[in-house]
């Protein structure tokens, strides 16, 4: 069962291009997902992935989501933006 779930991240990663780094550990029917992608779309349909899987009974996803530098903020900056001019 680990070369088949780890065979689904090798072909959607081929078909997608991404250049995102997902790792992907057995043990026992449950299927345990660490690494890095660049969206949170990315981490589910990861997790969603495995699942389908045959013989996978549950997922662990310990993924973490980098996102890429242009869509990322400051907390500084949020609250301001949030808040509007004048409120607070």
């Amino acid at each position: 069962m680990g070369q088949g779930v780890g065979a689904v991240f090798t072909t959607a990663a081929a078909k997608t291009g991404t250049a995102n780094e997902i790792e992907v550990a057995v043990d026992n029917g449950v299927v345990i997902l660490t690494g890095w992608v660049d969206s949170f779309v990315t981490k589910w349909r990861a997790e969603r992935a495995a699942l389908r899987v045959r013989g996978v009974r549950a997922v662990v996803n310990e993924i973490e989501v980098r996102l890429p530098a242009a869509f990322q903020r400051a907390s500084v900056g949020i609250a301001p933006e949030r808040i509007g001019p004048g409120q607070g």
